[in-house]
């Protein structure tokens, strides 16, 4: 009898920056379901195992010690969402914990000129001619998610 585990997200979803904000909870998501939490952690837990002479404290938590096969599989799970456009950014990184915080620094903080350069883009959007209005409509609530799914939750 096969006691295999099911998961709710078997793959990511690939890595689009327009939608940061869903593929990071996505990702937090599935890492969460597989138990796999601090392999998301930066930097990454000490690699040495606890001494024997070391003592149990009740108020602190005893330290996360990654297993060089779920690293592997962390890695890869991550990485397989990510397009070779974006790949570059995470060459030299080796554990899915340095690719997460390349992706965090690099799509996860919202400056004020990200929110201009969209606001200018709702601006500039006007319908062609040669488009129809469901098209032209399509098209601006296109734009419309973009935006708001670069937003805070408390800002939408």
């Amino acid at each position: 009898m096969s006691t295999s585990i099911k998961y709710a997200i078997k793959t990511l979803k690939e890595f689009d920056p327009n939608f940061y904000r869903q593929w990071a909870s996505q990702v937090k998501d599935a890492f969460a379901k597989r138990k796999w939490n601090d392999y998301l952690v930066t930097p990454a837990p000490a690699l040495s195992p606890p001494s024997e002479t070391d003592t149990w404290d009740l108020g602190k938590q005893p330290e996360f010690i990654p297993d060089p096969h779920t690293t592997a599989l962390a890695k890869a799970f991550l990485t397989q969402s990510i397009p070779y456009r974006y790949q570059p950014n995470i060459e030299s990184c080796t554990t899915a914990a340095q690719s997460w915080s390349v992706f965090i620094e690099l799509y996860g903080m919202r400056s004020r000129e990200i929110e201009l350069n969209y606001e200018q883009d709702m601006l500039n959007l006007t319908k062609l001619l040669t488009e129809s209005i469901d098209d032209f409509i399509d098209k601006f609530e296109n734009k419309l998610s973009e935006v708001r799914a670069q937003q805070d939750p408390s800002a939408k």
